[in-house]
């Protein structure tokens, strides 16, 4: 697993790597890309069936999503329904639609607490919601 800290511009990253991380940030910079920067210009043209435009670099065949590993923090929602509506947006979204295989997505506030080290209001819910999407997903490992 490779976690360059940026989006890679050079493939060569997927080809050595099972995992490279190309989003580690929060909740809403995942939802607000910068179209103006180029890995995220092809999102002025996606197509409906696209789903979410979210700040992930476009898959192609030398950089596939089901080797894109995202991890977020901050989710939003006041409330535990509207974060747990989110998620199940968010893990639908990333896992069964763009395919990617490698997503971590945690409630907890960064600027508050460790969100690698400590357990979020979703976890169990995360869980299952990704359990249940790689079900439907036919990924090959």
């Amino acid at each position: 697993m490779f976690n360059p800290g940026c989006i890679p511009r050079n493939d060569t990253y997927y080809e050595l790597a099972d995992v490279v991380v190309v989003c580690e940030n929060n909740h809403h910079t995942l939802m607000n890309p910068s179209l103006e920067y180029a890995p995220f210009e092809y999102l002025s043209k996606a197509r409906p069936g696209h789903g979410l435009k979210l700040t992930l670099p476009e898959a192609s065949s030398t950089a596939p999503a089901s080797k894109f590993g995202i991890l977020i923090h901050d989710l939003k929602g006041e409330t535990q329904e509207q974060k747990l509506s989110e998620l199940q947006i968010l893990v639908h979204d990333l896992v069964q639609m763009k395919r990617v295989s490698a997503v971590f997505i945690t409630d907890i506030k960064i600027k508050e607490m460790d969100v690698y080290g400590n357990w979020s209001s979703i976890w169990d819910e995360f869980i299952r919601l990704m359990a249940e999407a790689r079900e439907c997903s036919s990924f090959l490992y």
